[in-house]
């Protein structure tokens, strides 16, 4: 954790698929904080133009259906092919940073918290940004879980559920690394608890820092 003495805490929040990122981001949304997504972010670029155009000419007209961006094709073609996933994360993930730091720089709605925003990152870990941070939260839980979870909530298929998390570092690793560690492998009573502590922390971290 490094420490800002002039800016809100950013605080990322990270986790495997299934992990429940988002179930925390939105507990934080709903605490009055502001909060982004760098999946957010990635969904908006995906609509643009220029990237439909840039992605069409790196991975062809197959990934086009209706003139947009047929997710569900790309995904297919990236997570059966390592230089193919790196190509389209290297294309993307600047761009995802620079329109995600962009939005974070810009946000001033005063009837938000100012002691700290929070940002959604899956893959913190993986690429290395969690020095742009000065907390980084994972949210952890089994494999079980994981795996129920996504599931119950959308059509991915479980072959690719474990393709994702075999391209993921291991969460054993993402926990040496995070400075926070939430359990959400319960029910919300428990997460929301851990989130309560936490938000507190948080608080008092940015009263002392201020």
């Amino acid at each position: 954790m490094k420490k800002n003495n002039e800016k809100p805490l950013l605080i990322s929040i990270t986790g495997d698929i299934g992990s429940g990122k988002s179930a925390v981001a939105l507990y934080y949304q709903r605490n009055n904080y502001h909060v982004f997504s760098a999946d957010k972010v990635n969904h908006e670029l995906l609509d643009k133009e220029e990237v439909i155009s840039d992605l069409t000419q790196i991975f062809g007209e197959s990934i086009i259906t209706d003139g947009e961006i047929n997710r569900v094709v790309l995904r297919n073609i990236v997570f059966n092919d390592n230089e193919r996933l790196n190509a389209l994360n290297n294309y993307l993930h600047p761009k995802i940073l620079e329109k995600l730091f962009s939005e974070i720089e810009s946000c001033d709605d005063p009837n938000k918290k100012r002691t700290a925003i929070f940002v959604e990152v899956p893959l913190l870990f993986e690429n290395r940004l969690e020095t742009k941070f000065d907390m980084n939260i994972l949210v952890a839980a089994s494999d079980k879980v994981k795996k129920e979870r996504i599931g119950n909530r959308s059509n991915i298929p479980p072959v690719f559920v474990d393709i994702m998390l075999k391209h993921q570092m291991s969460q054993d690793m993402k926990m040496q690394k995070a400075d926070i560690v939430i359990d959400n492998d319960n029910n919300e009573r428990h997460l929301f608890s851990q989130l309560h502590v936490l938000q507190q922390m948080i608080e008092f971290i940015a009263r002392k820092m201020g």
